[in-house]
């Protein structure tokens, strides 16, 4: 804020001539001027975006009317200056007409007061200069105050306006984010919904195969205590068969090597006794040639008829051996024909099933009718099971006679894949690794089509496949096994 403006000083009155006009008054002190308003340069700008410079306030230009007032005062001061001189000039004239009182120096005091005046005026125009700078200094402190006021507002209100966009952009971010933590949330619900209804199902559909594959594990089970009864029963059949059969057998090769151990003897009595009858007879010759000749001619007569006897019967014995031994022989050559025979009618069989087998219509490798076994990690039960009593079947019923062509041959153990049709029937033999034996390999097949036809397929199976094929190893070991697996 600007000083207050001194009054300006009075000057010292001049003293009245005697008979003269009166002097002009002194002009009048000079008021100080009012506290001039600094002009506005700049207002508060509104919270809108758009700044617009603000109207001047009223009295703003009282600053320039105050200097115009002061060079108005200098003006009249020398107005009233030049009137003075004026009536100074004036006052001779009447000073002719009447006396006049002794003057006091009238030009050192016209002088003093033109010097007073002209004191007066520099001092005026100096105090207004001064005022003028002083006001022009305060207008520019106000204007810069005014400018960093204004600025400092636009700065707070841009700041502001930061503030609040940043405001507005953290609540909408915080809007989002809420409305994407409820949607995750909502999601999350739906999923465990979800996951609830599919873990609830998954249990029931659990409870229900857990309950079928105990019903088709009973049923399984009830099949094959069934199945293994008969088989049992079957075995043991088999078994007594053999038995039997070994029994006879081995009767008949004791009694036939009785009857050769007999005949042995017998030979070997008869060439005993023939030799002992020789040396009998030597001696008996040696003792009867020692005695008198008179007895030897009886004794040789009484030889001779002993020989001839023993030689007839000799010649009995012999014909007796002979003939026994053609009748054995005749029965074996009787035994051998008919073992050809046997031979010839199972190689027709062979044959024929090999015929029937090749001309058995074949169901394509790649329809979905087909199945083909996954050895013991086959994922279908029933499948599975059938292919299991089948196994069964084959090392129950396998003849001893593959045991008996493995004993002297260097074999591998074979592999064979057999695909059966749903009633049974074989539909082909696949020997996918041979055993380096032909006469082994024809036997397992010999054998595969002997047991033929098998056990129809149940009725589940069969409604879903039309050939199952059953890869095996076979073994021959001590008894013939299959076992699962292949390569």
């Amino acid at each position: 804020m600007a000083k207050a403006k001194p009054a300006a000083k009075t000057p010292p009155p001049v003293a009245a001539r005697p008979k003269l006009a009166a002097a002009p008054p002194a002009p009048a002190p000079v008021a100080p001027s009012p506290k001039p308003e600094p002009k506005i340069i700049a207002q508060d700008a509104s919270q809108d975006r758009a700044f617009t410079v603000p109207k001047a306030r009223p009295g703003a230009g009282e600053d320039d009317a105050s200097a115009k007032e002061a060079l108005a005062r200098l003006n009249n001061l020398a107005l009233a200056r030049q009137a003075h001189q004026q009536a100074a000039d004036a006052a001779p004239k009447e000073d002719q007409a009447a006396p006049t009182p002794t003057p006091e120096k009238p030009d050192s005091d016209a002088k003093a007061q033109q010097l007073a005046e002209e004191a007066m005026r520099r001092e005026a125009l100096a105090r207004l200069t001064q005022e003028t700078q002083a006001r022009q200094r305060q207008r520019e402190a106000e204007a810069r105050r005014l400018a960093q006021a204004e600025a400092a507002k636009r700065a707070a209100a841009e700041a502001k306006a930061r503030k609040a966009a940043e405001e507005q952009a953290r609540q909408e971010a915080l809007r989002q984010e809420a409305a994407r933590q409820e949607a995750v949330r909502q999601a999350i619900q739906a999923e465990q919904a979800r996951l609830a209804r599919e873990a609830e199902e998954r249990l029931l559909a659990q409870e229900a195969e857990q309950r079928r594959l105990a019903e088709e594990a009973e049923k399984i089970r009830l099949a094959e205590e069934a199945e293994q009864r008969r088989l049992a029963e079957e075995a043991e059949k088999q078994r007594l068969a053999e038995q039997a059969a070994a029994e006879a057998k081995a009767r008949q090769e004791a009694e036939e090597k009785a009857r050769r151990e007999a005949l042995a003897q017998e030979l070997e009595r008869k060439a005993r006794d023939a030799e002992e009858r020789r040396l009998a007879k030597e001696a008996e010759d040696r003792r009867i040639a020692a005695e008198a000749e008179a007895q030897r001619q009886a004794a040789e007569a009484e030889a001779k008829r002993r020989a001839a006897a023993e030689a007839e019967a000799e010649a009995g014995r012999l014909a007796a051996a002979r003939a026994a031994a053609e009748a054995a022989g005749r029965r074996a050559a009787a035994e051998k024909a008919r073992q050809e025979a046997l031979a010839l009618e199972e190689q027709r069989a062979a044959r024929e099933r090999e015929s029937k087998l090749a001309s058995m219509p074949r169901i394509p490798a790649d329809s979905p009718r087909r199945k083909t076994l996954i050895g013991g990690f086959e994922p279908e039960v029933q499948v599975l099971i059938f292919a299991e009593m089948w196994r069964r079947n084959i090392n129950m019923h396998a003849p001893l006679d593959l045991l008996e062509k493995a004993k002297n041959a260097s074999y591998r153990n074979p592999w064979v894949t057999v695909a059966l049709r749903s009633d049974g029937r074989v539909e082909s033999i696949t020997l996918n690794r041979s055993s380096g034996v032909p006469a082994i390999d024809a036997e397992v097949r010999d054998v595969i089509l002997k047991l033929a036809p098998y056990k129809r397929f149940p009725r589940e199976l069969a409604a879903e496949y039309d050939v199952i094929e059953i890869p095996s190893i076979w073994s021959f070991n001590r008894a013939v096994r299959l076992f699962w697996g292949g390569g």
